[in-house]
């Protein structure tokens, strides 16, 4: 009896090996994609001692939220609003994928994206999607001939560890503009961030944008535009070629292991 239990401990141990390996292969294809864009402030400041008036018609917002399994094809879930600008949060969910998005009365606000493989009826066709968005804009007058310079603080944070440019990423976006309707002035920022801009599919990214805009007196109305953008995709849980060997190896040393056990 002693000899047999001797005999069976090593497969025991290589059958343990084994279903480690399988665990493995099944957390990879959990690996998960997430962005978060947050406007973390918004002030401005007018040059020469004037003031600044929104118009109080033109001040506009959307508040955007979709989640997608394999395109939409296996789930699909959005929100929207759109009024003046106020408080407001918009979130959509389903089983592999979210978005949320908050917006406040005082211009700053928030878009997430989350995605999980998971399984789908394409791989890299269609991939589970989470995008989320903030668009706030308005326009306004100053007390008179004078500049006003517009600052926006923020932070951007991507991740999708061991992803691509295809299917397997993270991305956050700001587009912030500002200028006169008379076209004197102004300019525009496109700031974009990917997952795999780093080596390691992780970066945090954080700074003040500023722009600044003359208006020629009273009657003339400059605008402001901000979008913040948050977009994640992860392909549906077909293995790559290289969780397909892990699987591989483990089943075959499991077949090992059960051939080399000795029968009582």
């Amino acid at each position: 009896m002693q000899k047999h239990i001797q005999s069976r401990t090593p497969a025991r141990r290589l059958l343990q090996l084994a279903a480690l390996s399988t665990l493995a292969v099944c957390a990879a294809a959990q690996a998960n994609s997430s962005a978060t864009v947050q406007i973390d402030s918004f002030n401005y400041s007018v040059a020469n001692g004037g003031t600044l008036a929104w118009t109080g018609v033109d001040g506009y917002q959307t508040v955007s939220a979709q989640a997608e399994d394999s395109a939409g094809l296996t789930g699909f879930d959005q929100h929207q609003s759109s009024g003046a600008i106020a408080g407001d949060t918009q979130s959509a969910s389903t089983v592999y994928a979210s978005g949320s998005a908050t917006a406040s009365a005082n211009r700053t606000g928030s878009a997430t994206a989350t995605t999980l493989r998971g399984p789908g009826v394409s791989a890299i066709s269609q991939p589970n999607m989470g995008t989320s968005s903030v668009n706030q804009s308005d326009a306004f007058t100053l007390s008179g001939a004078d500049t006003v310079t517009f600052n926006v603080g923020y932070t951007i944070s991507v991740s999708s560890p061991g992803g691509n440019v295809n299917d397997n990423y993270a991305e956050g976006a700001i587009d912030f503009s500002a200028g006169s309707y008379l076209g004197t002035s102004g300019g525009t920022f496109e700031l974009e961030k990917y997952s795999f801009d780093s080596a390691t599919g992780i970066g945090t990214y954080d700074g003040m944008l500023s722009l600044t805009v003359t208006l020629t007196g009273a009657d003339d109305i400059g605008y402001y535009s901000l979008i913040a953008n948050a977009d994640t995709s992860s392909p549906s849980a077909i293995p790559e070629p290289s969780e397909t060997a892990l699987l591989l190896a483990g089943l075959g040393t499991m077949g090992l292991a059960l051939r080399r056990r000795v029968a009582p």
